[in-house]
Formats: structure tokens, C-alpha cells, sequence
């Protein structure tokens, strides 16, 4: 049974929401050990695969928790890490309209 999931979810995404949540309990136990840049990205990289499997919802969340563990960090770490990794490059450029939403309601004082 899914956490997040809704609807009839295929096996593989049954099987790769195990592995994501896993990974979030391992940042989220690490977020007074770690440097927040890494933490971020992490999130980012997990938020990434929520969006692909159609969670929204789980996907936004772990866009705010990479805001959260680094305040500022979609103002300009982001692009630090997009010009480090071009493989990040390219998963960030994919969430491009999910983050712009999260920075604005941050903006806004909305979260």
C-alpha cells in the first residue's frame, strides 16, 4: 500500500516510493550533521521522482523542506549545484514551474 500514491500505482512505483521514503528518513536525520546545500539538493533530487510518479503533492513538500533546511537555497545555491552536476542541471530544469511556485509563496509569506 502506497503512503502517497493514489489510484492503481504500478509495482515499480510501489517499489521506488519505498526507496524515496527511506532516502527522506536519511536527510531528515541528518539535517543538524549535514551542510543544508547537500540536505537541499537532496530533496530536490527526491521531489524530482514524486513529480514523475504524478504526486504533486508529496512533490511540494519536499520542495518546501529543501527551502526550509536552507533558506535561500532556489536564490542562488541552486544554480551553484545546476553548474557543478549537469545531470542536476537537467533534473532541475524538468521542476523549473514546481520551484518558481514555491519561491513565490515564500516570496509572499505565504509559507
Amino acid at each position: 500500500m502506497s503512503r502517497y500514491l493514489h489510484g492503481d500505482v504500478p509495482k515499480e512505483y510501489l517499489l521506488l516510493e519505498e526507496e524515496l521514503i527511506e532516502m527522506e528518513e536519511f536527510f531528515d536525520n541528518r539535517t543538524d550533521k549535514h551542510d543544508p546545500a547537500i540536505l537541499a539538493r537532496g530533496y530536490v533530487c527526491i521531489a524530482f521522482d514524486y513529480y514523475g510518479m504524478d504526486c504533486e503533492e508529496k512533490g511540494s513538500e519536499l520542495l518546501e523542506k529543501a527551502e526550509k533546511v536552507y533558506p535561500g537555497y532556489f536564490n542562488r545555491q541552486i544554480f551553484v549545484d545546476m553548474e557543478k552536476d549537469s545531470d542536476y542541471d537537467v533534473l532541475v530544469k524538468g521542476l523549473t514551474g514546481y520551484i518558481l511556485g514555491i519561491v513565490k509563496s515564500y516570496a509572499k509569506g505565504k509559507r
